[in-house]
């Protein structure tokens, strides 16, 4: 078990747990799973040696875009078509923290910390323009539909910037 560093500890991710368990299993098997959130950045912070999916980005990109194409896409689409907000936020939760990641990992770094983190992802190459503010609102309101939707623009142009920059290197 890892204790979640205060950076860490921010609604809709933690609030009142304090510690995750630590990554063993391949990247596929653990980033497939419902939580917990941001386990190999928090590993990472606290100094535990786990895999680091951000040394590799190409296939890590890879990956998290096939997971939310083929299965949160779906699967928050059906619950929203349902008018199911209580079963769309997790999942909501899960591919914010995954897009967060994505933007960090793309560029070969860790999330080191969620304070304050659309303000930092403004900075970052890859970053849609308007993030702050776009993923500020998902994270205020995870369950409604708006949010998914900004969501899913988010994936769209963050999946074509960061494909021209890993074409570069």
């Amino acid at each position: 078990m890892i204790t979640i560093p205060e950076s860490f500890v921010r609604a809709p991710f933690y609030s009142s747990v304090t510690t995750v368990e630590t990554p063993k299993g391949p990247l596929d098997t653990e980033l497939s799973k419902q939580g917990p959130y941001f386990a190999h950045d928090i590993a990472y912070v606290q100094q535990v040696s786990v895999e680091q999916p951000w040394s590799n980005p190409y296939p890590t990109f890879k990956y998290i875009q096939n997971q939310w194409k083929e299965i949160g896409y779906p699967l928050i689409t059906e619950r929203f078509s349902e008018r199911d907000r209580k079963g769309a936020e997790p999942y909501m939760v899960k591919y914010t923290a995954l897009f967060i990641q994505l933007l960090h990992w793309s560029q070969a770094t860790p999330v080191r910390s969620l304070i304050q983190i659309e303000k930092m992802l403004a900075n970052n190459k890859v970053a849609p323009l308007n993030v702050t503010d776009r993923l500020g609102f998902i994270l205020q309101m995870p369950n409604h539909h708006h949010a998914f939707t900004t969501l899913t623009e988010l994936y769209r142009e963050a999946e074509k910037k960061i494909a021209i920059e890993l074409a570069k290197k």
